[in-house]
């Protein structure tokens, strides 16, 4: 049986024009020789009538008396409609098709509600149809049901983590995630207007990219494919292009790499954070804080330590609990409001020095003052005002596209 798994996201399926360019890639897989799985979200986003804070605004969320567990009924609605009238217009084009829930296709999650994990795919359902008349088999994505049978979502990025699963359970050739834009960029083109498309990227520099603030795909999805091993393609509905093709490094392209003058593959940004700096105690170090931050659900964008000082970066919307948190221990911090980070994503290693120097460089040459950086292997951050994140991160893409 050749397999490929179709993701579809919400702009994909919002209009039935969409849908039936939607149509159309299925139909070309079809022709290849494939059957294939389609995973759809809700039809639309904000604001359109089944997208998940549409849903949540018939209870008064946050303020509703719903379980998570009962909200989690609501919040599945929208991919079930979808996932309904996407099958409802395969089989008016002709194409043999059924439709699933999340759960009925196999995927069994724990019972964290809005937020769960897949515990594991049994594809026998998916199979079934598969084998007895149907070519395409439609599941609701960001769904599952846990052991008792109820039902889970999966939480941001819940799509492309269902499409991911199935793609591993079902051995797929492909995982292929349709969206609005051709494939995923060397940065964002809505800040960067010079980003290019990428034809290949690996499994760890998208899940960096999709960390560090690239929002095409989520992180969770591309690390259950690498999991699996199974190649995923980003790729615009709207168009025939191959797209970027999501996969592991092969020794020959590894080695080529190392032979050729590329120094990155990606400059990414967040924007909404706030910079802490608190002195250093003898109760306070970068361990112990970090411990601190961990205990408090906060994700530091990194901790950077002088001989005197401790300076990180939080999401605003974190700044006051992480200010009690500090304050009712006795550490006064220092807060410094509206910071981005800019991360470069995928050097190689042996020019990590060479990019560092050249990005401080570049940033002191156009009058953007540096509030922290720091670097691993392959990746750089830096912090700047976020007045000065659209000019940073074009003239860093610019400086290592010219380069690579």
């Amino acid at each position: 049986m050749k397999l490929i798994v179709q993701k579809f996201g919400g702009t994909s399926v919002k209009t039935a024009e969409s849908r039936h360019l939607a149509i159309g890639h299925i139909q070309s897989a079809l022709k290849k020789g494939y059957q294939s799985v389609v995973v759809v979200s809700a039809i639309g986003r904000t604001g359109d009538p089944y997208a998940t804070d549409t849903l949540l605004s018939l209870i008064d969320s946050p303020n509703t008396a719903l379980s998570l567990r009962e909200q989690d009924m609501l919040l599945s609605v929208g991919e079930l409609i979808s996932a309904n009238v996407f099958a409802d217009m395969l089989l008016k084009a002709g194409i043999k098709a059924t439709a699933l829930s999340g759960g009925q296709a196999g995927i069994l999650t724990d019972d964290n509600h809005q937020n769960a994990d897949i515990l594991t795919v049994n594809p026998k359902r998916i199979y079934h149809e598969l084998k007895n008349g149907a070519d395409v088999v439609v599941v609701a994505g960001f769904q599952g049901a846990t052991h008792s049978g109820d039902i889970t979502t999966l939480g941001r990025g819940g799509s492309d983590t269902s499409a991911a699963a199935l793609g591993v359970a079902v051995k797929a050739d492909f995982i292929d995630i349709f969206t609005d834009v051709e494939g995923i960029m060397t940065a964002d083109p809505r800040v960067v207007k010079r980003a290019k498309q990428l034809d290949k990227i690996t499994y760890t520099e998208v899940m960096q990219m999709a960390t560090e603030g690239a929002k095409v795909i989520h992180p969770r999805a591309v690390s259950t494919a690498n999991r699996g091993k199974i190649p995923m393609r980003v790729r615009s509905t709207y168009s025939q292009n191959e797209g970027t093709l999501i996969t592991d490094i092969s020794p020959v392209e590894q080695k080529q790499a190392a032979q050729s003058h590329a120094l990155f593959c990606g400059v990414t940004h967040i924007n909404n954070l706030c910079q802490f700096t608190v002195t250093k105690t003898a109760a306070l170090s970068a361990e112990t804080l970090a411990d601190l931050l961990a205990a408090n659900r906060v994700n530091a964008s990194f901790i950077n330590e002088t001989a005197t000082e401790l300076l990180f970066s939080v999401p605003d919307v974190r700044r006051h609990l992480i200010a009690d948190v500090l304050n009712n221990q006795g550490n006064v911090a220092t807060i410094r409001e509206k910071c981005a980070k800019i991360t470069v994503v995928g050097i190689e290693h042996r020019h990590m020095d060479d990019v560092s120097q050249t990005i401080l460089t570049a940033l002191n040459k156009e009058n953007i003052r540096i509030l922290q950086s720091k670097s691993n292997t392959n990746t750089l951050w830096v912090l700047v005002d976020e007045g000065n994140m659209i000019q940073a991160a074009n003239s860093l893409h610019d400086i290592f596209n010219q380069t690579s």
